[in-house]
């Protein structure tokens, strides 16, 4: 080592790194590189990359050599990393170095023969000319991919999934046809270990030994001292926050099917370089939101669960299950969503509080319906536990008996839930979003415009005006900016927004839907704690019209529940 080990924590700090007198040979990397070696010769690779060292690890972009971090060198260099960083527990040991020569083996045997320009690569792992981005999202446990590296490497382009493809196939005692068996990674393991039967033992075709000049910041190069380097590597330097976004995720005929507000929440955070984001897609299984979450440990969850195993009855349980594990994440906790998730349990949190709301009783599956005492026509039916409008159409506001029986059989027969019959308040309906925690901040007010109804369609925001794109209620039904209130009436409307959002004991974000009845009495119909963020929804054009972008509005949310987990710690 050129005498690197008998010089102090000190006087190598103030060693330019040049005058380190670094080399693989003799250093602590020689004899992971020599296993590395007899990794690749048991695979049937005869081809072996040049190591440098250098900043960082990595290959040179499309060429077989290898750099690695220069502080891997030696055990006080490895102090000196441990001391400056601050995460001794997280610097690579034996394994994780094992691990990662694996990796860069992989990339320099793909750019040693060229195999990403092979059709076939293209195929298997997608194109090789992708842009390369920094920040990715991983989808956690999919078994598309191999997982070789820490974090999910091989989903952030198809030269690391075929880089993490390669290292498990070169990975000693690996026995990856059991592991693997069954899965989308399995046929990606195949073509690869076919590529090392047909590439493994060829010359190289354009064999080169690579001067200092020709490398990626080698350290003969540097100038700059130990110490200097550092306090440049920290300079702005913070670990990014770990957020897991969870979400639950459909499969029609076996091809998985995503909300879009997943991708634009993900791709804002994205931005962000404070935050890292993997995504967790949950379906029926509680034991894969337990192991994920034990496993990546994140910093805080992105609650975006609305339903779980197709029942929104179920979405509470989601949360308490994160209550239990002890994981911050955005949005109100398990108890205040089981009051809003069933309709009428929130109206007798509404009249406890004096907050007005049409009066309503409930149809349970199995019972017979009927007509209470002190109700009269026109009813509005509804499910108790539907969210986003389903269940509701133009039948829902019924006018005898006969048309309440229908829709009740209805509910109860298609969509397996309670109904809840409730007085039906015509006029102005509004919706209205809070954010905030200690201090509110009601967002501006939107209002439904019924004008472009077709005269005598009732005025009723249903699943089809809601959901349906193609439909006509759709393109006839709009939020839009409340015109004309009233600055008392705007003050009430706010009053009872606010009101309602303390009394749910909601967090972070909520949104209130209320109508004006042709007394000028406000009643809230229904209060929607964790409401849809997606861009062109409700909430987010209100913060838009309130002086925050869509980018604000996501990050307003995670900080506000960020400030909540400090808090109770």
């Amino acid at each position: 080592m050129n005498g690197l080990e008998k010089k102090s924590k000190e006087e190598l700090l103030k060693t330019p790194i040049r005058d380190l007198g670094l080399a693989i040979a003799g250093s602590n990397l020689e004899r992971p590189i020599e296993a590395l070696h007899a990794e690749l010769g048991e695979t049937g690779v005869q081809f072996r990359p040049q190591f440098y060292f250098s900043t960082d690890w990595g290959c040179l972009d499309g060429e077989p050599v290898v750099g690695i971090p220069f502080y891997l060198a030696g055990q006080t260099l490895l102090e000196i990393e441990a001391d400056k960083m601050k995460y001794a527990d997280y610097l690579e040991d034996d394994a994780e170095i094992a691990r990662i020569l694996r990796h860069e083996a992989g990339h320099a045997f793909n750019y040693a023969y060229s195999v990403h320009n092979l059709p076939r690569f293209q195929e298997v792992f997608g194109v090789y000319s992708k842009p390369y981005v920094d920040q990715f999202a991983p989808v956690v446990g999919s078994d598309k991919f191999v997982r070789h590296l820490e974090g999910w490497y091989a989903q952030k382009h198809p030269d690391e999934d075929f880089a993490e493809t390669f290292a498990v196939l070169v990975t000693p005692a690996m026995d990856w046809r059991t592991t693997y068996k069954g899965t989308p990674a399995y046929e990606k393991l195949t073509y690869v270990s076919e590529l090392i039967k047909e590439y493994g033992g060829k010359p190289l075709p354009n064999p080169k030994t690579y001067a200092t000049g020709d490398l990626d910041e080698p350290v003969e190069l540097l100038e700059m001292t130990v110490e200097e380097w550092y306090r440049n590597r920290l300079a702005g330097l913070k670990p990014a926050k770990k957020i897991l976004l969870i979400f639950y995720q459909e499969y029609e005929k076996r091809r998985a099917i995503r909300d879009e507000v997943v991708g634009q929440i993900k791709e804002t955070l994205l931005a962000l370089p404070k935050y890292s984001v993997s995504l967790l897609p949950i379906n029926r299984s509680l034991e894969r939101i337990l192991n994920v979450v034990a496993a990546e440990k994140p910093d805080l969850i992105f609650n975006l669960c609305e339903t779980f195993r197709n029942n929104d009855k179920f979405a509470f349980n989601i949360t308490a299950l994160l209550e239990l594990m002890q994981v911050p994440f955005t949005g109100s906790d398990a108890g205040s969503l089981f009051l809003t998730t069933d309709k009428f349990l929130s109206k007798k949190v509404f009249k406890y509080h004096n907050i007005s709301h049409p009066n309503a009783y409930v149809i349970p599956v199995g019972t017979k319906p009927s007509v209470r005492r002190g109700f009269s026509f026109p009813l509005f039916v509804k499910p108790v536990h539907e969210d986003a409008s389903i269940g509701i159409d133009e039948k829902s506001l019924v006018h005898d008996e006969q048309g309440m029986l229908e829709k009740i059989r209805e509910i109860h027969g298609e969509i397996h839930d309670d109904a809840l019959v409730e007085d039906y308040i015509d006029g102005r309906e509004f919706f209205v979003s809070v954010i905030g925690n200690q201090y509110l901040k009601p967002l501006e007010i939107l209002e439904l415009d019924f004008s472009k109804l077709p005269k005598g369609a009732p005025h009723i925001y249903t699943f089809k005006a809601k959901a349906d794109v193609a439909s006509a209620e759709y393109q006839a039904i709009m939020p839009k900016k409340a015109e004309n209130l009233p600055i008392e009436l705007r003050h009430r409307i706010y009053e009872i927004a606010v009101k309602s959002f303390r009394a749910l004991n909601a967090r972070d974000y909520a949104r209130f839907d209320l109508r004006l009845d042709a007394e000028n009495k406000l009643y809230i119909l229904e209060a929607n704690l964790n409401p849809y963020l997606a861009r062109e929804n409700e909430t987010a054009l209100a913060a838009e019209l309130s002086g925050s972008n869509y980018r604000e509005l996501v990050c307003t949310i995670v900080e506000l529940a960020f400030a909540r987990a400090e808090q109770s710690r």
